[in-house]
């Protein structure tokens, strides 16, 4: 299974992509708060204490119900109950813009259409936030020659061909009539997963 830190959507991309034997990842789900933050607990990035305050974060659900979190420190998968359990024990205490939203999209919807040239994880200098994926950017061109070429156009800032990104309508939660999917609360998505 391929993995890279802090790039959750890719890693959820070739999950969709190159499953377990037996899985169907059926939806893809994004988690944010209403401003772009959200805590989430039993995260490995999250230290001691286990809760990250991701500005998005990116899982699958399978079709027996189960989250993917490949960021959790909790087992792969695990039920979607647990999952949301443990990963928001204490949200009644949060205020409102630091409640999560979940924007589920259709697995095969996500393979096809995601596409992201990783110009998130710049700094303004133009240096990696966070080492990027071994793996080409996901959406870029498939001929190699011209892929190169795109990616490094994107690196500068000027996404060309079919590599850019789609990234922000996917995660930004603001506008839940915006963006591919369907946006849900917390109650809703916990009655989505049973």
């Amino acid at each position: 299974m391929r993995y890279q830190p802090f790039y959750c959507e890719e890693n959820i991309w070739w999950l969709c992509a190159e499953p377990p034997p037996g899985v169907t990842i059926e939806q893809v789900i994004f988690v944010a708060g209403l401003h772009g933050i959200c805590p989430i607990a039993e995260q490995r990035a999250g230290g001691v204490d286990g809760i990250a305050w991701w500005d998005y974060h990116c899982i699958g659900l399978d079709h027996e119900r189960r989250i993917w979190d490949l960021d959790s420190r909790l087992p792969l998968p695990v039920a979607a109950s647990t999952w949301l359990a443990r990963s928001f024990p204490n949200t009644a205490g949060l205020p409102a813009a630091l409640q999560p939203l979940f924007r589920l999209v259709p697995g095969a919807d996500y393979l096809r259409d995601f596409c992201s040239d990783r110009r998130h994880m710049r700094s303004a200098d133009g240096g990696w936030l966070q080492p990027p994926p071994p793996w080409p950017c996901i959406g870029a061109d498939e001929n190699p020659a011209t892929a190169a070429s795109d990616r490094q156009s994107s690196v500068m800032g000027h996404a060309g061909g079919a590599a850019g990104s789609n990234l922000l309508s996917y995660r930004d939660l603001s506008e839940p009539d915006e963006g591919p999917g369907v946006v849900l609360d917390l109650a809703a998505f916990r009655a989505a997963c049973r």
